[in-house]
């Protein structure tokens, strides 16, 4: 179940992402969807340019098969899964043992999906590289006035300080240092914003 609930969290953050790609026309709401585990990261790459990590892309889709395993065949081994893990490289291989601190072992058609605390481990590590994937994605997919009117909306639905404030720039710039600063939002840009919410 923890492999289950760590790749849904996923899909749903690569979804989320997505989404934020359909004010630039960069996807549709009609393609979001249709977005699933077996096709988000896909479809983020098409919409936004970026190249994901092969080895870890190639990883990921081998926990989404096992857990398919789990909820779709009885905890059963089905044919998709042992082609996936037929189609590793030596490089895919030697990370996923890394990962699991198991020797890889491809199973054979019917036998039990096991997963342990390794490929736990390995789950949870394969989603946070593709996360930085998806994260570096965006920082060049949507404009940097978006991004600017994306910090400012976030700052200005929880922050105390209103637009109108004359230290509303000072204000933003210090929430920024949080999750925005790789994008480092120039003031310029920041004060823009802020005067398109006057």
């Amino acid at each position: 179940m923890g492999m289950a609930h760590a790749i849904a969290l996923h899909e749903d953050f690569v979804k989320s992402c997505l989404e934020m790609l359909i004010p630039s026309g960069k996807f549709s709401k009609t393609k979001l969807a249709n977005a699933k585990t077996v096709n988000a990261h896909e479809y983020f790459a098409e919409a936004s340019g970026h190249t994901f990590d092969v080895d870890a892309l190639a990883l990921f889709h081998v926990t989404r098969l096992t857990r398919n395993c789990h909820i779709h065949a009885g905890g059963l081994v089905d044919t998709r899964l042992v082609k996936a893990f037929n189609c590793m490289t030596p490089g895919q291989q030697s990370l996923w043992s890394n990962l699991t601190g198991e020797s890889i072992a491809v199973p054979a058609v019917g036998s039990r999906a096991l997963v342990g605390v390794g490929g736990l481990v390995a789950t949870l590590a394969i989603g946070k590289r593709l996360a930085y994937d998806v994260n570096l994605g965006l920082q060049t997919a949507i404009s940097r006035e978006s991004w600017a009117d994306i910090a400012a909306d976030e700052y200005f639905s929880v922050g105390s300080k209103r637009p109108k404030d004359p230290s509303s720039l000072r204000a933003l710039r210090g929430y920024l240092k949080g999750g925005f600063a790789p994008l480092a939002l120039t003031d310029d840009e920041l004060q823009s914003a802020i005067d398109r919410r006057k």
